[in-house]
């Protein structure tokens, strides 16, 4: 079997926000906020109070979420509606760590029932001891004593965005009134609970109908049950677009089943024109599993094309529903096509490939963030990974565990260009809370998951100290546990030398000035001017999908309103 050596860089252009009208006030929420508050940071509301749209609040607006712990009583709705051209936009100021608590009642989540809102940059988590469901069946259900994190209900255009989500009963419910929404850079781990049957909870339950449901660059992994389970025996299942989520082990956490699925599209309803392109998902060798899965059940029209998919099954799909399969990466078993009838695919169904793969996506919505995936296939205790074009010489930077994001830092310093060597030797991980549970144990030196920050521009980092890469061009210094040790000399190719042979060429980023934040003391964050999409495999894999890959590939700010139809909470009778 000839060797892998190879490189994949996904970086996504970066594009005009909607604009915003010139008045487009602020406003503020703090713990102490009251109902008879004014929304002003002088005399803030409360978030129930702000979640029910007061009437100074309009379409462009901000409302900042501020230091602190809000707990989630019941049903804590959000009926904010702004435009598809001017969404209100609820965010946590710059700094300040938000946490919603949904703590020990099952009937305790966010419902979200307004649409054109973005909910951003904040963590809604569970306390709670309880993990085990007395009764879950269809018949009968009676829940854990536990909170569950979102919903979102008959809420078109509405998106939620680097939200960290973690340790609830379930984690984010995407349902049929979420017309054109998104669900973006994510980071939904330890969710979920367990039954006598199996465990329960899934990082992303969805169903779609009208329009096109994003779900885009998340980090899902370790829940109870499936990572992204876009499922329904009534729901539908129509017109998803799964692109550049990183997720795995899914299912581990569970005392009662095992491995499950990172990404699923299927069951009782026919799941028509689905896309899933460029994630990256992973089990452990021996560990079992599906990678992504969309063969239970019908599908029409799909498109998969550049996933690097590693587990017990790595792909499963109906050869007649798949109008495009190129440019995958699949270590495992293939089910449902016959590879010869796809042969722009790599399959390693027995020993892996070689040398590294890595996928790094900036941030779309914010210029200081982007999420990397590394396959070290070799198990070297370092991997090289170009950050040229995602970091400028002189930026600082942080490199944080997905898998520990709260915890300290893999590596801080200041960025000189080039190679960052990043350590691969397995680290601590973030404590599930309540029980039971089985230990979640960090993923092995074969594959990571991290998310990269920029904390400062221009050169100023006094980290200083540690130890640099081969080359000399990064000042890092080292942190959350494991020797690193030599790179295996697998050849890494750049980006910036290999993108000139792809057939996809550049796509030209727009600039838009800063969005919010302007005069509050907030957040006040300018967007980048000139990015490139470039995505590159191997040179013999050519896509053939210039179709799919040349659409206008913008952020979804303007999404078509649904109209008609009362809210609907469509789910199935055994969710979660």
């Amino acid at each position: 079997m000839p060797e892998l050596r190879c490189l994949l860089v996904v970086t996504a252009p970066l594009f005009v926000l909607a604009p915003r009208p010139a008045a487009a006030a602020q406003w503020h929420v703090t713990t102490d906020g009251t109902t008879a508050g004014d929304g002003s940071r002088g005399a803030p509301w409360d978030l129930a109070t702000a979640l029910a749209h007061p009437a100074s609040v309009q379409p462009g607006d901000t409302i900042w979420l501020h230091e602190g712990s809000y707990p989630v009583v019941g049903e804590l709705s959000s009926i904010l509606t702004g435009t598809p051209d001017a969404p209100i936009v609820v965010r946590a100021a710059a700094g300040e760590h938000v946490r919603l608590d949904t703590g020990s009642d099952f009937a305790n989540v966010v419902a979200i029932q307004g649409g054109d809102t973005w909910y951003w940059d904040f963590e809604v988590s569970s306390g709670a001891d309880d993990r085990w469901a007395p009764s879950w069946t269809p018949d009968s259900q009676i829940p854990p004593a536990r909170g569950q994190s979102i919903n979102v209900y008959d809420a078109p255009g509405t998106k939620l965005i680097g939200l960290v989500v973690h340790d609830t009963a379930s984690a984010i419910g995407f349902w049929e009134g979420a017309v054109d929404a998104e669900i973006y850079g994510c980071l939904i781990y330890f969710n979920g609970f367990d039954a006598d049957d199996r465990g329960h909870g899934h990082g992303v339950y969805t169903q779609n109908l009208t329009g096109t449901k994003h779900l885009r660059d998340n980090i899902l992994f370790g829940q109870y049950s499936f990572g992204i389970h876009g499922y329904g025996e009534g729901g539908h299942l129509d017109n998803f677009d799964m692109e550049g989520n990183i997720s795995f082990r899914n299912g581990v956490v569970s005392t009662i089943s095992d491995a499950t699925t990172n990404i699923l599209i299927g069951g009782a309803m026919v799941a028509h024109d689905p896309r899933v392109s460029g994630n990256a998902t992973w089990f452990e060798p021996g560990e079992g599993g599906i990678a992504i899965d969309l063969g239970y059940g019908s599908v029409e029209n799909a498109i998969v094309t550049d996933n690097v998919a590693a587990a017990a099954t790595a792909l499963r799909v109906s050869d007649v529903g798949a109008s495009m399969l190129a440019g995958n990466l699949g270590w495992g078993l293939i089910d449902g096509f016959d590879p010869a009838a796809f042969p722009d695919n790599l399959w390693y169904p027995d020993a892996g490939p070689a040398g590294t793969t890595v996928v790094l996506r900036p941030d779309v919505y914010d210029p200081d963030r982007a999420r990397l995936a590394v396959f070290n296939w070799d198990a070297a205790a370092e991997v090289a990974v170009d950050l040229a074009g995602v970091l400028a010489p002189g930026d600082s930077f942080e490199l944080r565990d997905a898998q520990d994001y709260f915890g300290a830092a893999v590596l801080t310093g200041e960025y000189d260009g080039g190679e960052l060597m990043v350590p691969m030797t397995p680290r601590s991980v973030a404590a599930i809370v309540g029980a039971p549970s089985t230990p979640y144990v960090h993923t092995s030196a074969r594959f990571g998951a991290f998310v990269l920050l920029r904390t400062g521009t221009g050169g100023g980092a006094d980290e200083g100290g540690g130890s640099s890469s081969d080359g000399g061009v990064t000042t890092a210094t080292q942190d959350g546990g494991g020797d690193a040790g030599g790179s295996d000399g697998a050849d890494t190719t750049a980006a910036s030398t290999v993108a000139a042979s792809s057939d996809e060429g550049s796509g030209d980023g727009a600039a838009a000035g800063d969005d919010a934040g302007s005069g509050c003391g907030c957040r006040s964050e300018g967007r980048r001017g000139d990015a490139m999409l470039s995505l590159v495999v191997l040179a013999l894999w050519r896509r053939r999908h210039a179709g799919d890959c040349g659409r206008p590939d913008r952020v979804h700010a303007r999404p078509q309103r649904h109209v008609g139809g009362a809210r609907a909470r469509q789910r199935d009778a055994a969710m979660p």
